[in-house]
C-alpha cells in the first residue's frame, strides 16, 4: 500500500484497525513502529525516500493525528524507549558523520548525541524495561595504497601501502 499506513491489532495479530493512513498531499514512508513503554503511543521513523531524510514521529496507539519529534531529516534507525521520558537511537549527524547513538527527551523534545569519540553505532536495543541496553559499534579503518602505473594489468603484488600518519578518518 502507498505511504506504508500503520496498523495495530490484538496480540493474536486479530482485530486489526488502522491508526496512520498514507499522506495523501505527497508519499511519506513509515518505518521502525514500535510501542512506548506505556503502551500509550507508537514511535516511527517517518519521511519520503531514499530513508536518508527521515524522522522520529509518534501516534497515539488509538490513531488520532501523528506528531513529528525530531527535525535531523536523516537516515534514523533502530528506535529504542528506555523509559516514559526517553527514546534512544542510531543516526548520523547533520554534517552525515556517524551513525551515532542519540537520545530524544520526549516532554522536551531536545535530542543530544549520547555517543562521543569516533566509534560508529550501527543498532541499539533494550529490554523491555529499559534497564539493559546493548549496541554494535563499527570502528571502521581505512588506509592508503599505490599502485604504479604499468604496461600491463597491475597485480596485488604491485599494490603498495603507503604509509599515513594520522588515525582520524576523513568522510
Amino acid at each position: 500500500m502507498p505511504g506504508d499506513p500503520l496498523f495495530v491489532a490484538d496480540r493474536t495479530g486479530a482485530d486489526a484497525r488502522q491508526i496512520l493512513a498514507p499522506d495523501e498531499k505527497r508519499v511519506l514512508h513509515n518505518h521502525n513502529p514500535i510501542w512506548s513503554a506505556d503502551g500509550q503511543w507508537i514511535y516511527f521513523v517517518r519521511g519520503p525516500e531514499p530513508t536518508d531524510e527521515m524522522d522520529v514521529w509518534r501516534i497515539r496507539a488509538s490513531g488520532g493525528s501523528p506528531e513529528q519529534l525530531t527535525e535531523q531529516r536523516t537516515a534514523v534507525n533502530f528506535l529504542v524507549p528506555i523509559d516514559l521520558r526517553t527514546l534512544l537511537y542510531v543516526a548520523p549527524a547533520e554534517d552525515q558523520s556517524g551513525p551515532w547513538l542519540w537520545a530524544l527527551d520526549l516532554a522536551s523534545k531536545v535530542i543530544r548525541r549520547v555517543s562521543s569519540g569516533l566509534d560508529q553505532y550501527t543498532s541499539v536495543a533494550a529490554s523491555r524495561d529499559g534497564r539493559r541496553i546493548v549496541a554494535t559499534i563499527a570502528n571502521p579503518t581505512a588506509s592508503l595504497w599505490t599502485v604504479p602505473i604499468l604496461d600491463r594489468l597491475a597485480a596485488d603484488r604491485d599494490a603498495q601501502r603507503y604509509p599515513a600518519t594520522t588515525t582520524v578518518r576523513a568522510r
